[in-house]
């Protein structure tokens, strides 16, 4: 991350610095660029087609072109810019990276509008910030939704078999906090090592349960698996042998069905005991508890009820 965000902010500079000089040049020389480009156009359509135009026919080109020319450099330089900067913005954890795209993009359009005064044969042009915001704002939607059928490609290549999700921001308001930083910074659980069967699970926040206190303590986690396996919820050994602290159910079995219920998303709850003499103090990212994924059986004659599911907790 640290390495792709370097890039960005390379080529984010360079871009910027670009528009910078450009800016800078004086209308005659300015408009020679342009018109310098328009020309080269004319003479490669000349060998494409094996025509010839004539000087007066090439110079009225030029000159009713000029503005169009000119105006497609503006769009397609600042298209760049936005899509470079929104790129870059989505590395950082911001809320809203596409609107903090555009703001840039358009403050950067009316800056470079601004500095054109300063050279001689140059204005300012409302005009020019809306053709260079447009552009910018072209550049982030193609980004975004490039990103978007990429990532959805990829996760249709990749068929999902069994894992751990975190539930979306909104159910984690309503069940545990507004905190964002909370909701970015808990992580997914993990084992211990490859051999390890359990996947730890671990604490989103502090806290302290005393002797013979029943806590309901939330993950902020689903899973989901194949139709035939279910999932384990166990205390670690550790909590049993040191603090004497257990799961009030002993063993939480959480089916197949219960990931994206209707009710919680499948948010996977964990309700303990602490049956020691002494309170046990818990800190953020400890954990508490173990999922183990099972392989079951069924009988002969299996049936079921055939009821939507619904959360338990």
């Amino acid at each position: 991350m640290r390495i792709k965000r370097a890039i960005l902010c390379i080529l984010l500079f360079t871009i910027s610095l670009t528009i910078f000089l450009f800016s800078g040049q004086n209308g005659s020389k300015s408009v020679a660029i342009s018109d310098k480009f328009t020309v080269k156009v004319i003479d490669k359509y000349e060998r494409i087609t094996d025509t010839k135009i004539n000087a007066s026919r090439k110079n009225e080109i030029v000159n009713s072109s000029r503005f169009k020319v000119r105006k497609t450099a503006h769009f397609a330089i600042y298209f760049v810019l936005g899509l470079v900067a929104y790129l870059l913005l989505s590395t950082y954890n911001l809320k809203y990276p596409l609107l903090w795209a555009i703001c840039f993009s358009f403050l950067f359009a009316c800056s470079d509008e601004v500095h054109q005064l300063f050279s001689h044969g140059r204005t300012a042009r409302v005009f020019d910030v809306f053709i260079d915001t447009t552009g910018a704002m072209c550049g982030i939607l193609f980004t975004k939704m490039v990103s978007k059928i990429f990532k959805k490609t990829r996760r249709s290549k990749v068929m999902k078999r069994r894992g751990f999700e975190k539930i979306s921001f909104e159910q984690f308001k309503k069940d545990i906090s507004e905190n964002e930083n909370l909701y970015r910074e808990y992580e997914l659980p993990k084992r211990d090592s490859m051999r390890t069967a359990c996947y730890d699970i671990y604490i989103l926040e502090d806290f302290t349960i005393n002797p013979n206190e029943i806590k309901k303590i939330p993950t902020g986690l689903k899973s989901y698996f194949e139709d035939d396996e279910v999932l384990m919820l166990i205390v670690r050994s550790s909590m049993g042998f040191k603090y004497n602290i257990r799961l009030c159910n002993q063993v939480g079995i959480i089916d197949a069905d219960y990931y994206d219920n209707a009710d919680n998303e499948g948010h996977m709850w964990l309700r303990i005991q602490n049956e020691g003499d002494k309170a046990v103090t818990f800190k953020k990212g400890d954990a508490i508890a173990q999922g183990l994924f099972l392989k079951y059986l069924t009988t002969d004659d299996d049936s079921t009820v055939g009821q939507d599911r619904r959360s338990d907790y």
